[in-house]
């Protein structure tokens, strides 16, 4: 090996190895060499430990890959790379570099990632196990858009948090699913098939909130509960709607028609609005039921041309003296009101048209359903009247 030391070429001549460096100190292991043409190497304890290639990209425990020419690129232990191809654009790779035709290369066998950001957009891309040397396809797994929106599998993200979810995507849980840490409890899950859900999992209500106060609630037994927080005094399983003033389930367009039920003091309505504002109470329950339309009548379809008649009453006046008309009031009222009213096992016996049972094996009485047993009485009376007036005129006549 010779050595030329001159002032036009300085220290030349001398490439040296990792394991006797051209440049060292004390130390005869440690320090600079020049393994090629164009290249700088590091070494500590007579092995390399870094390496400028001739293409000027810097490869610290690895020599650098290949990289496309329009990169520079720090590269560590083959697997981390920092790498930019512009003034404005930043990557941070896992597994990956750009070779010279301008493909993404598994640096090693196993999965690739990369961050990107370049003018004020983040990307975070993805891919899964490959092996080393191969072409490597990303998908853009998230974007952090200039505006400050972020996308997840959305790479044009409109809305401050956009989740895109692809139709291949048959499993619920590869969609959305918010946990709490470690998973056990999902409060929120969905997906394009699969069991979709919004709520919890941890066996507590689930709540709705505005104003940070609770409007409505699905409690653990599954009822819906709204403006209220546990089960109204007396309400069954299903939906629970506490509401002030004459509010409740409204139907109709905003501005113009307005129906609905609605709960005012001890009067369950229908009350249906027209165009022009005009209101009216259809149908109420004030300690008993009230059939209204403003306050006037109350119709259902009765037309001939819509009915099959299978037969008539008959024999109406022995059932209608057969039934009791009563003096009475209901048990489960505390205000003890005396009401009229029928037996609706006596009315079962002789018109079971007109009873229904509940699902607790009550009888409910349809008192409309009477009306027809009374108009048959009343011609059967009417007839026999008639008869007996004949009578007694031909007796008096004669």
């Amino acid at each position: 090996m010779s050595l030329i030391l001159s002032g036009t070429d300085g220290l030349s001549d001398v490439d040296g190895s990792a394991a006797t460096p051209a440049i060292r100190g004390t130390d005869a292991n440690t320090g600079i060499f020049f393994p090629a043409a164009d290249t700088i190497a590091f070494a500590e304890g007579g092995a390399e430990c870094a390496r400028f290639d001739s293409s000027g990209n810097f490869g610290l425990g690895v020599t650098p890959s290949a990289w496309r020419s329009t990169f520079k690129a720090l590269q560590i232990l083959g697997t981390a790379t920092l790498s930019s191809n512009s003034n404005t654009t930043v990557y941070l790779g896992s597994n990956w570099f750009t070779n010279s035709a301008g493909q993404d290369i598994y640096t090693v066998t196993g999965a690739a990632g990369v961050y990107a950001i370049s003018a004020g957009v983040h990307g975070w891309y993805t891919a899964p196990s490959g092996t080393a040397g191969n072409n490597i396809s990303f998908t853009q797994a998230m974007t952090l858009n200039a505006s400050g929106n972020l996308g997840i599998t959305e790479t044009s993200p409109t809305a401050k948090l956009q989740i895109s979810v692809a139709s291949a995507v048959v499993d619920g849980t590869k969609g959305v699913r918010i946990t709490n840490p470690g998973g056990t409890a999902v409060m929120l899950e969905c997906g394009v098939s699969g069991d979709s859900f919004i709520g919890t999992t941890s066996g507590s209500d689930f709540n709705i909130r505005t104003g940070n106060t609770v409007r409505a609630t699905f409690d653990t037994a599954g009822n819906l509960l709204v403006g209220t927080t546990s089960k109204l005094t007396g309400g069954v399983d299903g939906l629970d709607i506490n509401t002030a003033g004459e509010s409740g389930i409204t139907f109709g367009k905003s501005g113009t028609v307005k129906n609905y039920f609605y709960l005012n003091t001890d009067a369950l309505s229908f009350r249906w609005q027209t165009a022009s504002g005009v209101t009216a109470d259809v149908i109420s329950n004030t300690n008993g039921v009230t059939l209204t339309n403003g306050a006037t009548s109350w119709a259902s379809l009765s037309d001939e041309r819509k009915k099959d008649i299978i037969e008539p009453i008959t024999d109406a006046a022995t059932k209608v003296s057969s039934l009791r008309a009563v003096i009475g009031k209901y048990k489960t009222e505390e205000d003890g009101i005396r009401r009229a009213m029928l037996i609706a096992q006596d009315v079962q016996a002789v018109l079971p048209e007109a009873v229904v049972e509940n699902k607790d094996g009550e009888l409910l009485l349809q008192y409309t359903e009477i009306i027809p047993l009374l108009v048959a009485a009343i011609k059967e009376q009417q007839a026999l009247i008639t008869q007996l007036t004949a009578r007694i005129t031909a007796l008096e006549s004669a």
